[in-house]
């Protein structure tokens, strides 16, 4: 493997991985806590909740705007990286 194959290599693996950090905390997160707590937390970018056995409790919710766009920037990315890598090594083996 040359460097330059190394290089995209390593770029597909952490758009990779990006991607899917970014699809488990605003996409599958909020939705499981949503169907836990029976309450609609799907814009929440944040959840607290604060209270004491004795006392009490609070839910505090804070509200961010959607990463949507970079997430699907680097699932681009990470299939991008993935057919390049694909295409040159059946090149090779030809």
């Amino acid at each position: 493997m040359n460097t330059k194959k190394k290089i995209i290599f390593i770029l597909t693996i952490l758009c990779t991985l990006v991607a899917i950090i970014n699809l488990i905390f605003y996409f599958i997160l909020p939705r499981l806590l949503s169907s836990i707590i029976s309450a609609d937390f799907n814009d929440a970018a944040s959840i607290g909740i604060i209270g004491s056995a004795d006392g009490p409790s609070t839910i505090l919710v804070s509200y961010i705007h959607s990463f949507f766009p970079i997430t699907l920037l680097f699932i681009l990315l990470s299939i991008l990286g993935i057919v390049y890598l694909i295409t040159t090594k059946s090149k090779k083996d030809n």
